[in-house]
This record gives C-alpha cells, structure tokens and sequence, in this order.
C-alpha cells in the first residue's frame, strides 16, 4: 500500500459536498440511468465489467452500477414505449401507440437484428442507490411479467429473474422477475421529487434521442 506524503486523516471535511461527489461524476443530468438485466450477450457481461445475470443501474456506456443478482424497487408509472436504435441519427423513441411511427417500430420488434424494441417502460425508485430509474420490458419474453410490475405501483419489490432457453437453439439468457417485498424500506423520495419526476415520464416528447443506447440482448430477445 502506497504511504501518504500529507496525512489529512484529522483535517476538516464537508460531508454533504463529500456526499454529493458521486453525484456530479455520474453525468448525464438530462436522462434518467436505465435499470437493466444484464444477460451474457450485454456489453457490460462481455466485457467482463458486471458478473452475468446481475442488474446494474447504467449512466452512460461508462458510467454504472452493479446491484447484484436481485434489486428493491418501487414502480411509480408505466408508459408504452417503441425504440429504434437503427436511425443513422441516433437512437429515437415514442410514446404514443396511435402515431405510425410507434406501430411500425412496434411491428418491427419480432424481426431479429432489426434494431427496434418495443414494451411497456416503468418509472421506479431505487432506494438503495437514491435514484429514480427506467426500466423497459422491451424484449418479448420479458413483456409477460409486466403486469406482475403494474401491480405494484407504489409498492415495494424485488427485482429477481429466470433463466429462459431456446429449443431452437439452445440459447440461454435472463428473464426479469417480479416479486412482493414486504419489509422496510428506505430512504423514500419527497412528495414534491416524485410529482416532478412521474410529469416528466408522463409527458416525455415523441422522437426523443435516447441517451444511453438500449443492450444487445434487449434486440435478440
């Protein structure tokens, strides 16, 4: 272990600029980190960055956090959602099932390889890390278990999963879990915090640039 050359053990420290460090290195203040699942075909697992099978809170391609195998969250509302991550500009997203922008894209999700996804996506609070989050049920196995999260709106839950397995193919990924949690959480968000985040997730604009790119997995799925 490396020696100090100035010992500042018993120096003056601001815990509440200390506390908010983590808070202004995580960048991206404009999008909300996406919960996900990270099968073995996610960039985080092959490269070895997150254990497979874990959830991880993500921030940017660079940026996340490893939440283990489960996590307690608490569902706030639920939006449908179509993605396309193939539009030479960027990543584009919609929110409103009658435009023909959202069907085509939600009709483009089956096909493999097409870079489209489409499900419902939920607003949540992670306690453990003090942040709201979304998480999208994008990939068609996934979408069943949905409604077992749209029940739970402002309930707490745990985060588990499965292992699904292609008879076709033998492949082998993650499916998101949904179960009760009944014990303590903490800490919960204010009032005015979650009324100001759920408006945001309500009222998101059609064709927004999605700002962290949806995994591999999702797409296969």
């Amino acid at each position: 272990m490396e020696n100090a050359l100035i010992t500042l053990d018993n120096l003056p420290v601001n815990t509440e600029v200390d506390a908010f460090f983590g808070e202004l290195t995580k960048g991206g203040f404009s999008y909300l980190p996406r919960l996900q699942l990270c099968g073995s075909s996610t960039e985080l697992a092959k490269t070895g960055l997150i254990p497979v099978n874990h959830y991880a809170l993500v921030y940017s391609k660079e940026s996340f956090d490893d939440l283990s195998k489960n996590v307690i969250i608490i569902p706030l509302r639920m939006r449908p959602k179509a993605l396309d991550i193939s539009n030479p500009d960027g990543p584009v997203s919609y929110y409103t099932p009658s435009k023909p922008e959202f069907r085509s894209i939600f009709e483009r999700s089956s096909v493999k390889g097409s870079g489209c996804m489409a499900g419902p996506e939920f607003l949540v609070w992670v306690p453990d890390k003090k942040r709201f989050a979304t998480f999208f049920f994008s990939a068609p196995t996934s979408r069943p278990e949905a409604p077992n999260m749209l029940a739970r709106l402002g309930l707490a839950c745990q985060m588990d999963h499965r292992i699904a397995k292609s008879k076709k193919t033998g492949n082998v990924w993650p499916i998101p879990v949904i179960k009760p949690y009944s014990s303590p959480v903490e800490p919960l968000p204010s009032e005015n915090d979650v009324i100001q985040e759920v408006t945001k997730f309500v009222n998101e604009k059609d064709s927004d640039m999605t700002a962290v790119e949806e995994s591999s997995e999702t797409r296969e799925r």
